[in-house]
């Protein structure tokens, strides 16, 4: 058995909620900071939110236009990798997980991404590609085509 001495125990109670509220405020920076350069997108800034995605981009290992439209809700589990196309619009609840593409099949112009329904969940690795609807609830296997 061991014992471990109060001030020991105190400290890894503090240092486990020091993680757990770092974890909170920067974990969901990708999401945001899509988010605002969806907003500069929407509002004819253009160059700005395309600058703002690439310095995402490069920070976050995280590629999402900031034309995507995303819902409410949405968890990007270990988002590294993720890959969401400019008329990609994913619902409200969607969970996705790492190394996942949400892609277009190679057109110029028009509407070409994924269309994902509220609820869904993406596994990991999983490619989606050109414009195709994923309905309400559905669960796309880790590794898909």
């Amino acid at each position: 058995m061991i014992h471990l001495s109060p001030s020991l125990s105190l400290s890894l109670s503090l240092c486990f909620s020091l993680y757990v509220l770092l974890s909170r405020q920067i974990y969901p920076l990708p999401h945001r900071a899509h988010r605002l350069a969806h907003k500069l997108w929407t509002q004819s800034r253009r160059p700005l939110a395309l600058a703002l995605q690439s310095r995402i981009s490069d920070v976050f290992a995280v590629d999402i236009h900031p034309a995507a439209k995303i819902g409410k809700g949405i968890l990007f589990d270990h988002a590294t990798g993720v890959v969401v196309g400019e008329t990609a619009v994913i619902g409200n609840n969607v969970s996705i997980l790492h190394h996942v593409t949400l892609g277009g099949t190679g057109k110029f112009g028009g509407d070409r991404h994924p269309k994902i329904g509220d609820g869904v969940l993406i596994g990991a690795g999983a490619t989606i590609l050109g414009n195709v609807k994923i309905g309400e609830g559905a669960k796309i296997g880790a590794g898909s085509v």
